[in-house]
């Protein structure tokens, strides 16, 4: 037990948000720094970036936008404020059960 509670080593943490991220239509995860994958906080792949763009927003200035595909073959597209920041994703209509 860490000082701030129950601590996850990553590999469980890259297990636990894999097993999540298959289940569900939105997501938070991570634009890699690369702009090739969807990753999980410590760095696990969620899913491969198969298109990367960036365009215009007019609160943020410039947003990063992307369409990924994860291992089971789902299609997800997202935003995130660059590479290496947050990104928010959602299944593709045709990938949800």
């Amino acid at each position: 037990m860490g000082a701030n509670g129950p601590e996850m080593c990553w590999d469980c943490c890259n297990k636990a948000e894999r097993e999540a991220f298959a289940t569900q239509h939105r997501y938070c995860a991570y634009l890699a720094g690369d702009g090739k994958t969807i990753t999980t906080w410590p760095g696990g792949e969620l899913a491969k970036v198969t298109a990367l763009w960036e365009s215009g927003n007019n609160f943020a200035g410039k947003i990063m936008r992307f369409r990924a595909t994860a291992p089971d073959s789902s299609r997800w597209y997202g935003t995130s404020p660059g590479k290496g920041m947050y990104a928010r994703l959602r299944r593709n209509k045709a990938n949800r059960d």
